[in-house]
């Protein structure tokens, strides 16, 4: 049996600077996630930084924008520099390399098939289109997330009821509308009414623990997976997952292990609660089945 599996994921933030490269190596070496996935990170070179960190460690490079320009995979778009950036420890876990139809939104959304404990796991990375402070889903996040069910079908993810954890950042927050809808994704953020809906019916049914999270955690100034002086803190960054088939702890990365903390402990500051320039907390999500 393999021991648990550990998956990183951080939006960092679309400015790149060496400091973030460092942290993103203090977390690869700290951290070594089986899995580490970064959103956004600056322009065509600065991807190239972050491919090479990882390289440096040992990871394999199971997609990148820079996928755009290899002739083979005739992907068919330009290189896009808000996609998803996926690196893997042990390329052993993984049933098949990446492919065209694994993707969606021109790599803002990328789904890999791996194989843990002997069973198969779908796992969905995403970063969806920005909430530009709406107060509600906009129409181009209604759209992109319209693609998740399109991606549960995709090598008979829903015909095989293989396991599916979805994670990212959804620029949504877990009570907004679209995340509940059922021709979209059918979920919930309250453990009662998780367990509820599940008794009450057969249709896949996904489980948000951020909230618990946050309620229960003693963090001094956590709010939320994002921080941004116009918005204030959101629950944007989160993984979605089955309850009934997937166990897995859900954390937000204050502090990287026997790091540098990435949040400022002073409660008596007011605003700019996050360090370093970022506005995302990586989040953590280890599951042990």
């Amino acid at each position: 049996m393999q021991s648990d599996l550990n998956i990183l994921f951080w939006n960092i933030g679309k400015t790149f600077t060496t400091k973030k490269l460092n942290l993103i190596s203090e977390a690869i070496k700290n951290e070594a996630p089986d899995i580490f996935c970064i959103a956004e990170g600056g322009k065509k070179d600065d991807i190239k930084k972050i491919v090479n960190e990882f390289q440096k460690n040992n990871y394999y490079c199971y997609y990148s924008p820079l996928f755009s320009t290899d002739k083979k995979l005739k992907l068919g778009y330009r290189f896009q520099q808000l996609g998803l950036k996926i690196f893997i420890r042990d390329k052993k876990i993984l049933k098949y390399t990446f492919w065209y139809d694994a993707q969606r939104e021109k790599g803002r959304i990328v789904l890999l098939k791996i194989s843990y404990n002997f069973k198969s796991i779908n796992v969905i990375f995403l970063h969806n289109k920005s909430k530009s402070g709406a107060n509600s889903e906009t129409l181009e996040q209604i759209s992109f997330i319209s693609n998740l069910p399109d991606m549960l079908k995709i090598g008979g993810v829903l015909k095989n009821n293989e396991r599916v954890i979805i994670v990212g950042d959804f620029n949504l927050e877990p009570w907004d509308r679209v995340l509940k809808h059922k021709k979209f994704l059918n979920t919930s953020f309250f453990p009662t009414n998780n367990s509820i809906k599940i008794r009450k019916n057969n249709s896949r049914h996904f489980y948000n623990p951020i909230v618990k999270y946050i309620s229960n955690s003693s963090t001094i100034n956590l709010g939320g997976s994002y921080f941004g002086s116009r918005y204030n803190w959101a629950l944007f960054d989160y993984v979605l997952y089955e309850t009934k088939n997937v166990n897995l702890e859900f954390s937000i990365k204050s502090k990287f292990s026997n790091g540098r903390y990435l949040i400022k402990d002073d409660d008596k500051i007011k605003s700019s609660f996050i360090k370093y320039n970022l506005d995302h907390l990586p989040i953590s999500i280890k599951v042990t089945n």
